[in-house]
C-alpha cells in the first residue's frame, strides 16, 4: 500500500512516469483476485511438499505466502496462519520445533479470519476439531 502510494506521488512529481505507474497501478487493481489465490496455493505447496509431497517443504516461504494473501483479504489463509502458529510446525527429520506455538499470533490470525468471513472461519473450525477428534479417538491420544 505504501509503495503504490509512493509510487503516486513520484508520478505527480514527476509527470512522465505517469504513464508508466497508472497502468501499473490499473493492472495491480485489476489482479486482486487472482494473485490472491495464487499465493494462497502456493503456501499450500510449500507447506506440504506439493500434491504428492515431492517437492520441497519451506515454512518460511509459505508463512510469508500465506501473510500476502491474508493481507489481500483471503480468509482461509489467516485460518491456516493461525493453525500454523496455534500448534507450531515439526518435522519428522528433526527433533523439536520448526517453528515454536504462538499464541497470541495464532488469535490474531484466527480473529482475522472471523472478520474477514465469519461461515468460512466456521467451517473450518468444525473440520478442524472434527479431525482433532478423530485423531484423539483412533489413537487413544490426546493433543
Amino acid at each position: 500500500m505504501l509503495k503504490n502510494l509512493i509510487l503516486i506521488a513520484l508520478s505527480i512529481a514527476f509527470p512522465p512516469l505517469f504513464f508508466f505507474s497508472v497502468p501499473y497501478l490499473i493492472y495491480l487493481f485489476l489482479t486482486v483476485k487472482p494473485r490472491r489465490e495464487r499465493y494462497f496455493n502456493d503456501a499450500i505447496i510449500w507447506r506440504t511438499g506439493g500434491l504428492f509431497r515431492t517437492g520441497d517443504i519451506n515454512i518460511n516461504k509459505s508463512i510469508s505466502l500465506y501473510k500476502k494473501a491474508s493481507s489481500m483479504g483471503q480468509a482461509e489463509a489467516a485460518f491456516h496462519l493461525g493453525e500454523i502458529y496455534s500448534d507450531g510446525v515439526s518435522h519428522v527429520e528433526y527433533s523439536g520445533y520448526l517453528l515454536e506455538p504462538n499464541p497470541n499470533l495464532a488469535e490474531m490470525y484466527f480473529k482475522r479470519c472471523q472478520n474477514l468471513s465469519s461461515l468460512t472461519f466456521n467451517q473450518l473450525l468444525a473440520e478442524r476439531e472434527r479431525m482433532i477428534n478423530e485423531i484423539e479417538s483412533k489413537y487413544n491420544f490426546i493433543l
